[in-house]
């Protein structure tokens, strides 16, 4: 759940749970098989969470993207949920010339009609 609500080091400890060379941290000892897919998606998600931190990162599509086992890993065009409605709030503010972080209007803009 932690890696769904945007913690970065969760993602990167669960990435290093499925990693056959592990480390010595708890997580590491989980007793799950190797699995190189889900260290890679996990490693992703965690840069992900990491390069937007500060703007409130979540993963909520995160059980498609990386489900625990035994389910099985389906594939991933490793897009977010969260950047798409991201990008879709920025299209709709930069139509109505607002600022998308804040939804007032930009600087030497007027009112948008309509």
């Amino acid at each position: 759940m932690s890696v769904a609500a945007g913690s970065s080091r969760s993602a990167l400890l669960l990435g290093s749970a499925f990693d056959a060379n592990g480390g010595n941290d708890p997580v590491s000892n989980l007793e799950v098989h190797a699995d190189r897919e889900r260290v890679h998606g996990y490693n992703v998600i965690g840069k992900f969470l990491r390069a937007n931190d500060g703007r409130n990162p979540k993963v909520p599509d995160l059980d498609k993207i990386v489900p625990l086992p035994p389910a099985k890993l389906l594939a991933w065009d490793a897009t977010f949920q969260w950047q798409n409605d991201q990008d879709d709030v920025n299209e709709m503010a930069r139509a109505r010339h607002l600022d998308p972080a804040t939804g007032l209007l930009l600087p030497g803009s007027t009112a948008p009609h309509g």
